[in-house]
């Protein structure tokens, strides 16, 4: 598939990389409007998209490949620099597994408070895994992702 509604897989990658620094709807889409996507626009082509990379038969392929563009597009927004650490990564993946809530009986703390109590909106952390999740499996960083996730998740568990 190269196009849906006009939009690349790379430009699709580019958008969302591009929207992560909203926090409101109304950000969100004044921010797309930058590229000439409009909010009815938009549903169909993340609709599109979402549903070809969500096919088996594109986790090799396609997925790759929106994963290699969104890191180039992350890197790209952050002057080629990661938009967080490693160490960051780490620790908010050790929260999310771990991280239990006193005020609800030491249940699983909720990822929307998690993120709060970071300073993080849910699309900045969309930013943070699209970038490092696909890194983390490859043998360059798979070890100290591993160690680091283990030592922060000691804090939590």
């Amino acid at each position: 598939m190269e196009e849906i509604n006009g939009i690349t897989l790379k430009k699709y990658a580019e958008l969302i990389a591009s929207t992560t620094d909203t926090v409101t709807n109304e950000e969100f889409f004044a921010e797309l409007a930058k590229e000439g996507i409009t909010q009815d626009s938009w549903q169909p082509i993340k609709d599109g998209w979402n549903a070809e990379l969500m096919k088996p038969e594109n986790y090799l392929t396609l997925q790759q490949e929106y994963n290699n563009a969104l890191e180039e597009a992350i890197e790209k927004k952050n002057n080629g620099n990661a938009p967080c650490t490693l160490e960051t990564f780490a620790d908010l993946n050790a929260q999310f597994y771990y991280r239990k809530d006193p005020a609800k009986n030491n249940e699983a703390m909720d990822y929307m408070e998690i993120l709060n109590q970071n300073g993080l909106a849910p699309l900045k952390w969309t930013e943070f895994s699209g970038y490092w999740a696909p890194k983390t499996a490859r043998d360059e960083y798979a070890q100290k992702y591993f160690d680091l996730l283990n030592a922060a998740s000691a804090k939590y568990m």
